[in-house]
């Protein structure tokens, strides 16, 4: 599969996420990602990549629906999160 297919994949992927999360769930997924609702709307409806520290509070405020290998697979390897 080449990379542009993998990455229009993903981001559809990304846009399922926030599409599904309420209002609320935007607002405290923020708060907990130390971020805003619209830095977190670009990163996940508009394909913004976040750096590798953000990528990591995203996954851990959004419960693993959303991995730091996702958002950055350019430097996360695929080995699943454990902190």
């Amino acid at each position: 599969m080449t990379q542009i297919v993998q990455h229009e994949r993903l981001s559809k992927a990304l846009k399922v996420v926030w599409k599904g999360l309420t209002v609320q769930q935007r607002v405290e997924a923020a708060s907990a990602a130390g971020t805003s609702v619209e830095y977190l709307r670009q990163v996940l409806a508009c394909g913004r990549p976040p750096g590798a520290p953000m990528a990591k509070a995203i996954e851990k405020a959004l419960g693993g629906r959303v991995t730091r290998q996702q958002l950055r697979p350019d430097v996360f390897d695929d080995a699943p999160c454990t902190n």
